[in-house]
């Protein structure tokens, strides 16, 4: 991929997630300079799903990228869309022990 001319421009550009499936992701150009200068700012970009590509002389050398699968959904985001069944009353102990790691 080609260095932007304005750092910091949004990209969008396709990846491999860990199924093989090509995905979208937005991307932006920044310089090791200005890496260094804003990193934590840059750190969050990539933590929110944007991938920072870093340039050394507009080449591009290194790309921060979101983990796959490892986003923490926002407290009540799937409210609405998952019920209990209405015959349940309690969890087996068995299971309880599975996700305890005793079975």
């Amino acid at each position: 991929m080609a260095a932007n001319s304005d750092p910091g421009a949004a990209e969008v550009g396709a990846t491999k997630s860990h199924a093989g499936a090509a995905r979208a992701v937005r991307q932006e150009t920044v310089s090791i300079a200005e890496f260094r200068h804003h990193l934590a700012a840059d750190i969050e970009k990539a933590s929110q799903g944007v991938a920072v590509v870093l340039t050394s002389r507009g080449e591009p050398v290194a790309r921060l990228m979101p983990l796959e699968g490892e986003r923490k959904m926002p407290f009540g985001a799937l409210a609405g869309r998952i019920t209990t069944a209405s015959d349940f009353t309690r969890t087996p102990d068995e299971i309880i022990g599975a996700m305890d790691g005793d079975g």
